[in-house]
């Protein structure tokens, strides 16, 4: 006998979401995890949200993933959980369900801080993949076909490094022919537990580039560098017309665009004209929204809901190019997806989830409404760029879903 429980009301809440071609069809679809389920929803031409499948995975998903693996001609799922094990599942567009094609253990069950799980990125060609935990280990694995043409998973390519803690894992966008590499926010500290009195001395944070060799099966760091101690996100940029790649480098108040060949560039994100000086702005999500010749394009958005177009070029014999406007005010956001180049969703954890429609010709036509202020800090004047919020002018909502989000204080 097997017993197993479920609620009468599924869970609504979007903790993670990924887009991809997961039916075969040639749909943009996504997939969002919802605590302990994983759901597949694809937008109509009318803009609904359409729900196609939806199961229940019995553990609570870490991480979620998706990219195309090589000799299959739609995107997989990898996701991690507190079981404790990597899952490569598919979806099955005749049996409308979710089905697992591999299974790996890596460590523990149970949500634990030096279990691997909690941060996981993939190759942008399928080719490896990197797990990691909040503190302390790494894991690598690279994916191949075997004589059946099944995929399978090389041994683990494990990384081991006391008292530091991993920020962020992103997967860099590099030409198919380079081994694949991943970028981090790492921080390193001295733990004082012998003297009570004393705190943890924490070290300045790095961002390091894994780079996985197929030939030897390792991982090897193949760049650091200082980045501010406020820094939370990474976004992966790539010019295609000359190869260069680098990262977005998301911190308090600026982004820094930084490239193992590029100087280092610095923007300070734009503020609203009423917000105090004293309250700092993060990025918080992020999306790709295009490519344009070697400029590449995204929509960002900070922790109290304004939304930013990012234009980023990478550039070696002249300075590169980055650029910041703002565009509307929206619900704050856990992840973002485009679908269709008209579409916009936003998926968040403690709100209702909102679908809306843009034009790609009107965001390249952007009106700057951003203006600069002086401000005196320690007899250094500073151009601060601030703008005035405004009711949506770029964007049009077409549906919004109800998500029954947990009551956390009263």
């Amino acid at each position: 006998m097997h017993l197993y429980s479920l609620t009468l009301q599924r869970p609504s809440a979007i903790t993670h979401a990924v887009r991809g071609n997961f039916s075969g069809r040639g749909n943009d679809e996504i997939v969002v995890a919802h605590g302990r389920c994983i759901e597949l929803l694809q937008i109509d031409e009318q803009g609904r949200i359409l729900s196609l499948c939806n199961m229940d995975c019995f553990a609570i998903i870490r991480a979620l993933a998706a990219s195309k693996l090589p000799g299959y001609d739609k995107d997989c799922i990898f996701l991690t959980s507190d079981s404790g094990k990597l899952a490569m599942v598919e979806y099955n567009y005749n049996m409308n369900q979710f089905e697992r094609i591999y299974l790996e253990t890596y460590g523990r069950s149970g949500c634990r801080r030096m279990v691997p799980g909690q941060h996981l990125a993939i190759d942008s060609y399928g080719r490896a993949l990197v797990i990691g935990s909040l503190e302390k280990n790494v894991v690598g694995f690279q994916l191949q076909l075997d004589d059946a043409n099944q995929i399978v998973l090389l041994p683990p390519i494990r990384s081991s490094s006391p008292q530091r803690v991993f920020v962020c894992f992103t997967s860099l966008d590099r030409r198919e022919d380079l081994p694949p590499m991943f970028a981090s926010i790492e921080v390193d500290y001295v733990d004082n537990s012998a003297d009570e009195l004393q705190e943890a001395v924490v070290t300045s944070k790095r961002v390091c580039f894994y780079e996985i060799d197929a030939g030897s099966n390792t991982m090897e760091v193949r760049y650091n560098d200082f980045i501010d101690n406020s820094s939370n996100l990474l976004i992966p940029v790539f010019n295609q017309l000359s190869g260069l790649f680098g990262v977005l480098i998301c911190a308090e108040n600026k982004i820094a665009l930084k490239s193992p060949v590029t100087d280092e560039v610095v923007l300070l994100i734009p503020r609203r004209n009423m917000l105090a000086l004293e309250q700092s702005l993060m990025i918080t999500s992020y999306v790709l929204m295009g490519i344009q010749d070697d400029m590449s394009i995204f929509f960002a958005q900070n922790d109290i809901g304004d939304l930013y177009k990012i234009t980023v070029s990478l550039r070696e014999s002249v300075e590169s190019v980055l650029g910041i406007e703002y565009l509307d005010t929206l619900p704050v956001a856990q992840s973002m997806i485009i679908v269709r180049d008209q579409y916009l969703m936003l998926c968040s954890e403690f709100g209702n989830h909102m679908l809306l429609s843009f034009s790609a010709l009107e965001i390249s036509q952007v009106i700057s409404t951003i203006e600069l202020s002086t401000v005196q800090f320690d007899d250094e004047s500073i151009d601060i760029p601030n703008f005035l919020p405004h009711n949506l002018q770029y964007f049009r909502v077409v549906e919004e879903v109800e998500s029954l989000s947990p009551v956390r204080h009263c």
